[in-house]
């Protein structure tokens, strides 16, 4: 957990948790809070082949970017992410075949105040 933190503070993801608080397994799970504008910067390495990237809000703004994961492990997970909802949905609207290729994924932000969802389409 330590070194995983430690590649998640090297790309920008700066994690928040309770005074005295040592990264643990619960990091998997959201156990720590971050920024939306920093948890894009990380979810961008899944599109990115592993590449994570500071939002620019600007065309001219300089890309900032820094490994976060092999190319081979961002393209296993954004894979998996792209097959959610689980395949098994009988509705056309659930049909992952049928719709643009949308690797997402929902969450709840740290103490539970609010819901999110972000998502990254092929490059």
């Amino acid at each position: 957990p330590v070194r995983f933190a430690a590649s998640l503070e090297h790309v920008g993801l700066a994690l928040r948790m309770p005074a005295g608080a040592q990264p643990n397994l619960s990091l998997i799970l959201g156990g720590a809070a971050t920024t939306l504008e920093e948890l894009l910067s990380a979810y961008a390495a899944f599109a990115r082949d592993g590449m994570a990237a500071t939002p620019r809000y600007a065309p001219d703004a300089s890309l900032r970017e820094r490994r976060l994961m092999s190319p081979e492990a961002a393209y296993i997970v954004r894979t998996m992410l792209e097959r959610a909802p689980a395949d098994s949905y009988a509705t056309r609207e659930y049909d992952t075949a049928s719709r643009s290729q949308l690797a997402w994924k929902t969450g709840t932000s740290y103490g539970f105040r609010d819901s999110w969802a972000i998502g990254v389409t092929p490059t």
